[in-house]
């Protein structure tokens, strides 16, 4: 008997409320600081969601920058399930994201998936 958890998001809820672009900075009073920006949305063909992370920051006196991209198929629940079902495992449930105990709601945006074989 095997289990598959792995988290993603649920493109279904995803397609219909796209990531937002954001901008947060945490200072301290010692003058170091660290900004956390990010630009999102979907892609062309509605199918990816792309989200560009920029970090920075100073910490004693020493500015530091760091970007990365976050690239994420769009899956449906259904379509997950019917791959996991094709290689042999059953019971899917989607849980809600760090809190495993509690199945996710239907408009949830990030999820963890537990599939048994």
């Amino acid at each position: 008997d095997s289990v598959f958890v792995f988290d993603c998001w649920n493109g279904e809820v995803v397609k219909r409320d796209p990531p937002a672009n954001f901008e947060r900075t945490v200072s301290k009073s010692n003058n170091d600081w660290l900004t956390v920006k990010a630009t999102g949305g979907l892609d062309i063909t509605g199918d990816f969601a792309e989200v560009d992370y920029t970090i920075a920051g100073i910490r004693y006196g020493s500015t530091t920058e760091y970007k990365y991209t976050i690239r994420s198929k769009l899956w449906s629940l259904i379509t997950i399930e019917k791959l996991l079902n094709h290689v042999g495992f059953t019971q899917v449930t989607a849980l809600s994201w760090m809190e495993p105990n509690i199945v996710a709601a239907p408009d949830s945006w990030k999820i963890i998936l537990t599939a048994h074989s």
